[in-house]
């Protein structure tokens, strides 16, 4: 597995790999202890939880051939624009991973900012 940080800088890749390891996996999500990382194919990405200043549910509603289909996203920001767009694994999920966060994230506002940047790719 290859890891990329979403900010900041290149970390030791064993440090990360044990962190990865220990930490509480929702499918694509992994709440580790140090660093909060998310899974695209191969690749893992990671960012220290220091660093996220905000985080918030959004929620799309997109066509589907039987109506529509609710989907959750967890955003995460720096505070001046938008990191990562991660989609949650079914609302269950949706919830855990984000009553954890807030407990490891204290210094995050998780509230829905309005003049954050958005040109984010969706993962």
């Amino acid at each position: 597995m290859r890891f990329v940080p979403i900010c900041g800088d290149n970390r030791d890749r064993v440090v990360l790999l044990s962190d990865y390891k220990a930490g509480n996996l929702y499918k694509n999500i992994c709440l580790g202890r140090s660093y909060f990382y998310f899974k695209s194919f191969f690749t893992a990405y990671y960012i220290s939880y220091e660093d996220i200043k905000c985080a918030f549910k959004r929620v799309k509603v997109l066509p589907h051939k039987n109506g529509s289909l609710q989907v959750d996203y967890l955003v995460i920001s720096d505070g001046i624009k938008e990191l990562a767009e991660i989609q949650f694994a079914g609302r269950k999920a949706a919830c855990e991973v984000f009553d954890e966060l807030k407990k490891r994230c204290s210094n995050a506002s998780f509230n829905c900012p309005k003049e954050l940047k958005s040109d984010t790719p969706t993962v």
